[in-house]
């Protein structure tokens, strides 16, 4: 059961077709963009559980998955801040979530040596040659990884694997990669399922009688020889794949899915009281609203008198 609780969750959040998700998340946290947030980091913790609070009032969950549920949230807030903020301070354009002060001393802030001299670094780092295999870049566009997976899958009509979606993402429309990168990493993959097959059919015309069909990949075979060939960074996640791509996917599932029965009753207890503090949160802030706005309503009424 807790399984098919979470898959689909997921399934909601990485197919999320037209963006729709997306925007309502993205409109919580532009009404309630209140102070300088540059980036995520900047944002305090309270500050992003109450905006996942402001999310759980109109949408509902089992108790069980509150916590991939919150994990997902915040993975769009943090991609969509970080893309919002980085456009209004390149562009210098003030956006109308961004209060009039605010945008003053977010441009303040932009305009220091420091700032400058860190977005100089980062944009270097970006940008760099990486010893000639050159910047990670793709071509996916505002769509995520597995957007692009359903859209090949609906052309195609058959199941799309990861690496056919990296190549996808990752080639212009003349047929050439983004970068040599990309290209390295794309040789390796298709050089490392040749290498599979040529295995299989060895290994099956030495038991076969000659009438058997030629042996075939899974798309978990696909999965494994794509993430064999591509490269990772320090923290372990692979090169050219975005949130919510089906690595994530059922690597997270089975991380869950595989744990004893005792760790399993502990996270269902865990989330069960996250749950039920949201909740709790929740009514105390409709209280706490109702009893300002009686306050307002009486301070108004002696005034008028």
């Amino acid at each position: 059961m807790f399984t098919s609780f979470f898959v689909a969750c997921v399934w909601r959040f990485t197919r999320d077709r037209g963006s729709r998700l997306v925007r309502k998340i993205t409109r919580i946290f532009l009404q309630k963009f209140d102070a300088p947030f540059y980036n995520w980091s900047c944002m305090p913790v309270d500050k992003r559980e109450r905006l996942f609070l402001k999310f759980a009032k109109t949408h509902h969950w089992d108790p069980l998955i509150t916590r991939t549920v919150q994990y997902y949230f915040n993975e769009i807030v943090k991609r969509r801040l970080k893309d919002m903020v980085s456009t209004a301070r390149t562009t210098r354009e003030q956006p109308p979530w961004i209060g009039e002060t605010l945008w003053g001393t977010m441009c303040a802030y932009w305009d220091t040596e420091a700032a400058q001299k860190r977005s100089r670094t980062y944009s270097k780092a970006r940008l760099s040659d990486r010893n000639g295999i050159g910047p990670p870049v793709h071509y996916s566009g505002p769509k995520s990884f597995q957007e692009i997976q359903d859209e090949l899958e609906e052309k195609l009509g058959r199941p799309v694997h990861l690496g056919e979606v990296f190549i996808e993402t990752h080639t212009k429309s003349d047929g050439s990669f983004v970068n040599q990168k990309s290209e390295k990493i794309a040789q390796a993959y298709q050089q490392n399922v040749r290498d599979r097959l040529s295995a299989l059919e060895a290994s099956a015309s030495a038991v076969s009688d000659g009438s058997s069909r030629p042996p075939e990949l899974t798309l978990d075979d696909y999965t494994a020889i794509f993430l064999e060939s591509t490269e990772k960074d320090s923290r372990g996640n692979p090169f050219g794949l975005g949130l919510g791509c089906l690595k994530d996917t059922l690597g997270s599932a089975n991380r869950h899915h595989s744990g004893s029965s005792s760790s399993f009753q502990a996270l269902e207890e865990r989330l069960q009281e996250a749950q039920r503090k949201i909740e709790e949160q929740a009514a105390y802030n409709e209280k706490r609203d109702a009893e300002i706005a009686a306050r307002e309503a009486e301070s108004s009424r002696v005034t008028a008198e």
